[in-house]
């Protein structure tokens, strides 16, 4: 997957990730599935989870401003189904 503002569609599954690179956060924006049960997990180039963060009405926001420079993958999960994988940079 390209780095970048990330966009996949999977049937009527989307998926909008920005800003990329981010700064203080990042939004993920995602539509066609159940969100009251989604979450995103945002994982370090290791693999340890940094955080994880519930998607309420399709969106979720991840705080950024304590994230070293670099890259991150995250994964939108909906109880233990990955829906979707993306990568995302942060530059202070």
């Amino acid at each position: 997957m390209p780095l970048g503002t990330s966009i996949h569609e999977n049937a009527s599954v989307h998926f909008n990730v920005y800003p990329d690179p981010a700064d203080q956060l990042v939004n993920f924006v995602v539509e066609g599935i159940e969100s009251d049960r989604a979450s995103v997990l945002v994982m370090d180039n290791t693999g340890r989870i940094i955080t994880r963060e519930a998607i309420n009405n399709g969106r979720a926001t991840v705080r950024t401003a304590m994230f070293a420079n670099g890259m991150y993958i995250y994964r939108v999960v909906q109880g233990d189904r990955e829906i979707h994988r993306g990568k995302f940079i942060v530059a202070h």
